[in-house]
């Protein structure tokens, strides 16, 4: 079976926060999350996904410790 890639993992994500169902959006972040590697891991796009999907959720909590998430991985957010 072919991995999974960074781009399509984003694509899934991104899916599930348009179509609403940002539960399975942050599902497949977890499972992205636990089968990265060096080359395939979750990247700003990635990160900048989810935080659109918190948005959505009026969930400024989470979005706040993502950024955290973000730094600790030296992803820096967008200013």
């Amino acid at each position: 079976m072919e991995s999974k890639t960074t781009v399509m993992y984003n694509c899934l994500i991104e899916a599930c926060v348009l179509s609403k169902h940002f539960e399975l959006a942050l599902k497949f972040f977890e499972e992205f999350k636990q089968e990265s590697n060096e080359e395939e891991k979750p990247d700003l796009v990635t990160f900048n996904i989810l935080l659109k999907g918190y948005a959505y959720n009026q969930d400024i909590n989470a979005a706040l410790k993502l950024v955290e998430e973000m730094k600790k991985n030296s992803l820096i957010p967008c200013k």
